[in-house]
C-alpha cells in the first residue's frame, strides 16, 4: 500500500489519541434514559480502556514503532470499536457514525488511495451487516439510507486517498528538488572555494554579499565580514572600477592589472561580470569581481621574453665571433712572422709585438669561451660512475702544470654511485670549478673536498665541492653566474655561466651554498636508473 514513514505513524497515532479523547467527552451528552445505564457504562468502559491503551503506546513509543503490524491492527481495532459504538447507540441515528469517515481519512494518511479504499470497503461491509441485522430491509428508506452511507464512505476514501497520493508525489518531487539544490549548492561551494581566483559577489550598492576562500586569503581575512561593507573598503584600488570598466576598450579589459597597496610585490588580474540587467535606477544588479594573483606569471613572462632576446642575441653574437676568429688568426700569424724576421728591432717594437700577441691570445680565448657558452650543448647522457669520473678529472687538472699538482683533493663520493650525465660535459663542469678554486686560493695550500648526499628515494644526487680559498663576497653571490661577470684580471666571465648552461640543458642545477670558509657549490644531477647502493664508497686523496 505504499511506504510507511515514522512521521506518518506519529501523525496517525496522535490524531487517534485526540479522537478518542473527543469521543470520550462526547459520551457525556448521551442520555441514560434513552440507552440505559448498562449501555452507557459499557461505552465508558471500552472507551476508557482504548484511551489507556493509546496512552501506553505513546509512553513506550520506541517499542511501539518496532511492532510489525502496529498500524493495520490499530485500523482494524478502530473499525471494530466504531462498529460497536454505532451498534449500541442506534444504527441510523448514532452520533459515532462519523468515526468511520475519520478511520478512512487516517488510513489514507498511512496508505494513500488504495489504503483508504480498502478501509472504506471493509467499513462498508461491516456497517451493512450491522444495518441489516438491526433494521427491516423491506423498507425502501432504509436501503436509501444505507446506500447514502456507503457512497459517503467511498467518496471520502476517494477524495482523501487522491489527496494523500498527490501530497506524496509532491513530497517526493520536493525531496528530489531539494537534493538537487543541495548538490548544486555543494558543487557551487566547492568550485567557488577551490579555484585559484578570488571572487567577490557585490550588490547594486557595492556591498559585499559573498567572498570565496581564495579572496579571503588574498585580503588576509579569517571569514566573511558579519557587517555590511563595500568592496572598495577592502580593496581601495578598485574604487569606481565599474564606471571605469564600461569606458575601457575590450583589449584592455582582457589584461587589466592592479597592485595591492598593502603588498606592492603582488599584481592581480581583474575581470568584472554583471549577473543581472540594470534596474529602474539605472544601476546594475548583482555583480562579480574576479581577481587572480599573477605576479609569478608576469615574472615568468619577463624571464621568457628576456631569454628569447638573449637567445637571438647569442645566436647573432656566436656567428659574429666565429667570423672574427678567421681574420684574428691571420693577424696573429702575420705578427708572429714579423717577430721572427731577421731585421733588427728596437725595444719598443719588440714590446709592441709582445703586447699584440698577448692580446690576440686573450681575444682568442674569449671567443673560444663565448662559442662554448653560446653553441648548442650535446647532452646525450651516459651512465657513468661518479667516483671514477671525479678521479679522472682530478688527475687531468693536476697534470696540467706543476703548480696545480700541489692542490690536495679529497673525493668522498660513494664508489658505486651511478649518474646519468654526459661524461665530457661533466668533466668540463668540474674543471671550471677547480680552476676557479685554484685562482681564488690563499697563500696556504689549496684543499678541495668533494662529497655526496645521502640517497632518500630521490631521482637526483647532490655533489658538494668545497675549497679553503678566499670565498665569494656576499654582495657578489647573485652575480657569479651572470655572463661576462668576473673578478679576475684576465678572466672572460663565462666559466660559471657555461657551467650553468650545461647543467640547465641536462635538467640539472648548480647553486652556491653558504660556507664558513672558502666557497661551496652544490650540483644536483639525475641518478641512473641502474644505480646500485651495494658499496659504502671509497675515499681518495691526491
Amino acid at each position: 500500500f505504499g511506504l510507511i514513514t515514522k512521521n506518518s505513524i506519529t501523525i496517525f497515532s496522535f490524531a487517534r489519541l485526540i479522537l478518542m479523547t473527543l469521543v470520550l467527552l462526547t459520551t457525556t451528552f448521551l442520555k441514560q434514559e434513552v440507552l440505559g445505564v448498562s449501555t452507557v457504562i459499557q461505552i465508558y468502559s471500552i472507551l476508557s480502556v482504548s484511551f489507556l491503551i493509546a496512552l501506553m503506546q505513546v509512553s513506550f513509543w520506541d517499542q511501539t514503532l518496532k511492532a510489525r503490524l502496529f498500524i493495520p491492527s490499530q485500523l482494524l481495532y478502530d473499525l471494530l470499536l466504531t462498529s460497536y459504538l454505532v451498534y449500541v447507540t442506534g444504527v441510523n441515528d448514532s452520533i459515532f457514525l462519523f468515526i468511520y469517515l475519520l478511520n478512512i481519512v487516517f488510513g489514507s494518511v498511512i496508505y494513500q488511495l488504495w489504503g483508504a479504499l480498502t478501509i472504506a470497503l471493509t467499513s462498508g461491509l461491516v456497517y451493512a451487516l450491522i444495518y441489516a441485522a438491526n433494521l427491516d430491509m423491506s423498507n425502501t428508506t432504509h436501503w436509501y439510507n444505507l446506500a447514502h452511507s456507503e457512497l459517503l464512505f467511498f467518496l471520502t476514501a476517494l477524495l482523501s486517498g487522491q489527496l494523500m497520493d498527490e501530497l506524496k508525489k509532491q513530497k517526493l518531487t520536493l525531496e528530489k528538488q531539494t537534493q538537487s539544490i543541495e548538490r548544486l549548492e555543494l558543487l557551487n561551494d566547492r568550485l567557488l572555494n577551490n579555484i585559484p581566483s578570488g571572487i567577490l559577489l557585490v550588490d547594486s550598492e557595492d556591498y559585499i554579499l559573498n567572498i570565496n576562500n581564495t579572496a579571503l586569503n588574498f585580503l588576509n581575512l579569517q571569514s566573511i565580514p558579519k557587517f555590511k561593507i563595500k568592496f572598495f573598503e577592502l580593496i581601495p584600488e578598485l574604487k569606481d572600477i565599474f564606471d571605469k570598466w564600461q569606458k575601457l576598450p575590450e583589449h584592455k579589459k582582457i589584461r587589466y592589472l592592479f597592485r595591492d597597496a598593502r603588498s606592492l610585490d603582488q599584481v592581480f588580474h581583474l575581470q568584472l561580470l554583471d549577473l543581472a540587467k540594470k534596474n529602474q535606477t539605472g544601476k546594475s544588479g548583482e555583480r562579480i569581481i574576479v581577481f587572480q594573483e599573477v605576479s609569478k606569471i608576469l615574472s615568468l613572462e619577463k624571464k621568457l621574453e628576456s631569454e628569447s632576446r638573449l637567445a637571438a642575441v647569442g645566436q647573432l653574437a656566436a656567428g659574429i665571433a666565429h667570423e672574427i676568429r678567421n681574420p684574428l688568426a691571420s693577424i696573429s700569424g702575420s705578427i708572429e712572422l714579423l717577430s721572427l724576421s731577421k731585421e733588427q728591432k728596437t725595444d719598443q717594437e719588440k714590446n709592441l709585438i709582445s703586447i699584440s700577441l698577448r692580446e690576440i691570445k686573450r681575444l682568442n680565448n674569449l671567443i673560444t669561451d663565448f662559442l662554448e657558452y653560446a653553441k648548442p650543448k650535446d647532452q646525450s647522457p651516459d651512465d657513468m660512475n661518479l667516483f671514477e669520473v671525479i678521479n679522472e678529472c682530478i688527475e687531468e687538472f693536476q697534470n696540467a702544470n706543476e703548480q696545480r699538482s700541489n692542490v690536495v683533493f679529497a673525493n668522498q663520493v660513494k664508489s658505486e654511485i651511478l649518474v646519468s650525465f654526459n661524461k665530457e660535459r661533466f668533466k668540463q663542469i668540474l674543471l671550471n670549478l677547480f680552476i676557479n678554486s685554484f685562482d681564488a686560493k690563499k697563500d696556504t695550500q689549496l684543499r678541495i673536498l668533494i662529497t655526496g648526499s645521502d640517497i632518500n628515494n630521490s631521482e637526483y644526487f647532490s655533489i658538494f665541492i668545497r675549497d679553503n680559498g678566499i670565498g665569494i663576497p656576499k654582495d657578489l653571490e647573485k652575480k657569479i653566474f651572470d655572463p661576462f661577470f668576473t673578478t679576475k684580471n684576465n678572466g672572460t666571465g663565462l666559466g660559471l655561466s657555461t657551467v650553468l648552461s650545461i647543467l640547465k640543458a641536462a635538467n640539472a642545477s648548480i647553486s652556491l651554498v653558504p660556507s664558513d670558509s672558502g666557497a661551496c657549490f652544490k650540483i644536483e644531477i639525475p641518478l641512473s636508473k641502474n644505480y646500485s647502493t651495494s658499496s659504502l664508497g671509497k675515499v681518495s686523496e691526491g
